[in-house]
């Protein structure tokens, strides 16, 4: 045990030494280290020296100083004066090292700021070029008028703006914005300017100048704090922008901001003055755009086809018109010059392309009448196309414009016209003939009645002889069967005459089945030429009818012709023509003209009463219209019907003539300025 102790005893002992020592080395590193230079040196030589000189060198435990010392002294200053050189050099590159780094680090700071800042100026530019950018791709005024006065808002930092436009020399206000928690509305409307709505006195002088109106406190200012609407408002921040193109001025940008006094900062109001130069390009390019839609609406709607070709022939606009009617769409249109021409009449179509390719080629345009196929119904229609050139200052072909007409009734109109012409040219020549007709009549009843004259004479004179013999007899048998048809014969001639004699109509009671046989003698010749075989069903207690002999004969005669006309054409069955007359029981009498021919058109059944329609190929189409209007004007009434088989009836009617006089009676009767009839 007390070994061990002296061994402990011994150990730390021989410890300790090494400690301080190693303490006092330490402690001179650290103060070199710290205080850097050559003053600490001295001390921590001093320090090193006492405590290896008190625990290592003889005698331990104390401090002696002798010569024999100097050497140790020396080189524990040398070593010590080495290493505070050292530190010292270490704490200036230290030193001059973290210098660097602050010097670095505010350079740095200073640097990321300026980035910052031109970041966000770039940042601004980009925005000011994308709002350019939507304000000049913008085509619809509403629209553009919306985004300016948004994209003004938001850089400005406003709460309330106004875009004001001139509108024949008066601004108008066209749309007013303004801001709220959610964001700027806009209303785009058209209204006067009111002091209400602004400072105008910023405004004119805005306008008149074409100068801007900045003001940080317009409730301050000199100038306008005097304003009505400022005094009203309390306003604070005012900008009244002018919008300029090419000198003229076209409205005004008005931005308020009555909270932050100078919120207009200079860059804002430079990016505004951009912001309505462009909004004047923008403004002008769609007033310019909506003028041109109008235009090609109006072009889309007109009543005629409009298109346009380029030099070479190739159409490049079409109207909706033209598409609508051919079916045919804008790309197959445009897909060659003559794809439009599918549409035409395939006799029409040669012709077309020549006419159009000479007008293309010589440079001076064209003009045809083409048919061209509707694909509504499948009908070709009239159509008259014309083509005019633009040319440059040169002379050089620019475009083609024309038109494509509807003229289909205009063609059907002169068609009409020209059978109206001529059916006109025919009514004279029957005219003429009936003037003739009337006067061979006239020349043909002197040498009847001179016959007649003539063969009654022989009558007397054989009347005187007193031989009686079968030749004598013979002979007066004849004399007396030329006078009878030298009587018929004036009777016939006696009927033509009145027939084309211009005279007023006289009604009187007339026995209808005679009037009727009468015409029956006139048109006899036609029927035996037609083959036609005649019936007649005339019954002898037929009541009188009152009226003009001589057109009621006019009507019988147009209905039998028309059933002989009609009858012409029927071959393998008889040809028959009944007329049958018979009282009504409501009264009157009704006339009746049956034919076997081909028969009536259901939906042509009332047209054939109609002026100048005609079913025949030489016809005038007035017949029927007339005798219509005859017997109408008798109080009656025509028309026509069908049959199950062939042929057709037509049908008048006429009232009595004890009927007809009671009805003259009750005219007379009424009292003066009214008539009724019954």
């Amino acid at each position: 045990m007390t070994s061990w102790r002296r061994r402990a005893s011994s150990l730390f002992c021989g410890a300790l030494p090494a400690v301080f020592v190693a303490a006092a080395l330490a402690a001179t590193l650290a103060m070199s280290r710290w205080f850097g230079g050559f003053g600490p040196w001295i001390p921590a030589a001093i320090l090193s020296f006492l405590v290896i000189g008190y625990f290592l060198t003889p005698p331990r435990y104390s401090i002696a100083f002798s010569s024999g010392q100097i050497p140790r002294v020396a080189a524990f200053g040398l070593a010590g004066w080495v290493v505070s050189w050292l530190g010292g050099r270490q704490k200036r590159v230290e030193v001059a090292l973290m210098q660097a780094c602050d010097e670095l680090e505010e350079r740095v700071r200073e640097r990321t700021w300026e980035l910052r800042i031109a970041n966000d100026k770039l940042m601004d530019v980009e925005t000011l070029v994308k709002a350019l950018q939507a304000l000049s791709s913008e085509m619809d005024l509403p629209r553009l008028i919306e985004k300016l006065v948004r994209i003004a808002m938001e850089h400005a930092g406003a709460e309330r703006g106004l875009l004001i436009l001139l509108r024949g020399g008066e601004p108008r206000i066209e749309a007013q914005a303004t801001t709220g928690k959610g964001g700027v509305a806009v209303a785009v409307r058209q209204t006067v300017v009111t002091p209400s709505d602004l400072p105008q006195s910023a405004l004119h002088y805005a306008i008149r100048t074409q100068e801007r109106v900045l003001l940080d406190d317009a409730s301050t200012d000199n100038v306008y704090s005097t304003d009505e609407y400022v005094r009203k408002n309390r306003s604070k921040s005012v900008l009244c922008l002018p919008i300029v193109k090419q000198a003229q001025i076209v409205g005004a940008l008005y931005l308020e901001n009555n909270r932050t006094p100078g919120a207009f900062t200079p860059d804002r109001v430079t990016v505004l003055q951009l912001l309505a130069s462009q909004a004047a390009i923008s403004l002008e390019n769609a007033a310019l755009y909506t003028d041109l839609q109008l235009q090609v609406g109006l072009l889309q709607h007109l009543p005629v086809s409009a298109w346009t070709l380029k030099p070479d022939g190739t159409p490049d606009f079409v109207n909706q018109v033209w598409l609508e009617f051919a079916g045919q769409t804008l790309d197959f249109v445009r897909s060659h010059p003559e794809a439009w021409m599918t549409a035409v009449h395939p006799e029409d179509r040669e012709m077309a392309a020549r006419i159009f390719w000479e007008g293309v080629h010589s440079g001076q345009g064209f003009a045809m009448e083409t048919r061209s196929l509707r694909a509504q119904d499948g009908t070709y229609r009239w159509h008259l196309n014309q083509a005019v050139v633009l040319r440059d200052s040169e002379g050089k072909v620019l475009k083609f414009v024309g038109t494509t007409t509807d003229i289909d009734d205009q063609k059907r109109t002169e068609g009409a016209l020209r059978q109206a012409q001529a059916e006109l040219a025919h009514v004279t020549r029957v005219t003429t003939m009936g003037q003739l007709s009337a006067s061979i009549a006239h020349e043909v009843n002197q040498p009847i009645a001179g016959v007649l004259i003539n063969g009654n004479a022989c009558l007397t004179w054989l009347a005187r002889i007193k031989e009686k013999s079968v030749e004598i007899a013979e002979v007066r048998d004849t004399l007396q069967r030329i006078i009878r048809d030298g009587n018929r014969a004036g009777e016939i001639v006696a009927r033509i005459r009145a027939l084309f004699k211009k005279t007023e109509s006289a009604r009187e009671s007339l026995d209808l089945n005679e009037t009727i046989r009468e015409i029956v003698t006139l048109a006899g010749s036609e029927m035996n030429k037609q083959r036609v075989t005649l019936r007649l069903e005339l019954p002898s207690d037929l009541p009188s009818v009152l009226g003009d002999r001589v057109q009621l004969q006019q009507v019988m005669l147009n209905l039998i012709l028309n059933a002989i006309d009609a009858m012409a054409a029927v071959e393998g069955r008889a040809r028959d023509l009944v007329i049958q007359t018979r009282s009504r029981e409501e009264g009157g009498v009704l006339v009746t003209v049956r034919d076997s021919g081909p028969g009536l058109d259901p939906a042509a059944r009332d047209r054939i009463f109609t002026a100048f329609h005609t079913t025949k190929a030489g016809g005038l189409g007035m017949g029927l219209s007339i005798s219509r209007s005859i017997v109408e004007n008798h109080s009656g009434r025509l028309w026509a019907t069908g049959h199950d088989g062939p042929g057709a009836s037509f049908h008048f009617t006429l009232p009595t003539a004890s009927k007809a006089h009671e009805r003259r009676l009750a005219l007379h009767e009424l009292p003066t300025g009214r008539v009724i009839l019954r």
